[in-house]
């Protein structure tokens, strides 16, 4: 599991980085590890993470796909 975990933890490191050249907020994404039994890390994870893409607000991929850009 352990290269399993390197090799997404480079990859998301590399969109991000991507995201970020094409003025995408990185933040955006996010990668956590969470095992089956861990069901109240799960729930906290995606509120926190709901509430943080509500704070960055509406995406501009929206814009560029809705024909607004």
């Amino acid at each position: 599991f352990a290269l399993i975990h390197s090799r997404w933890t480079r990859r998301v490191t590399l969109l991000k980085r991507a995201l970020s050249e094409i003025g995408i907020d990185p933040r955006r994404v996010h990668l956590e590890w969470i095992s089956a039994n861990e069901g109240a890390k799960f729930q906290r994870t995606v509120s926190w993470y709901v509430n943080e893409i509500k704070r960055l607000g509406p995406s501009p991929v929206a814009e560029v796909v809705d024909g607004q850009a």
